[in-house]
């Protein structure tokens, strides 16, 4: 994953610009998309964010 220029201005879309800047920051990071899952699953543990679910192809992820 690389990063490129954002063609959307923070006035016309916030919502799409927001993505691609967190998308060039995950980018610039190097993470991969099974470093960057595990990093989001610690964060809804730390969080204790019960509402969220996980569907992965591979295994069933246990959030308790």
């Amino acid at each position: 994953m690389g990063t490129y220029k954002n063609d959307y201005s923070k006035n016309e879309d916030s919502a799409l610009w927001e993505l691609h800047e967190v998308r060039n920051v995950i980018a610039k990071r190097k993470l991969s998309f099974t470093k960057l899952n595990e990093q989001a699953i610690e964060i809804i543990k730390k969080y204790n964010l019960k509402n969220l679910k996980i569907w992965n192809e591979q295994k069933n992820i246990n959030l308790k």
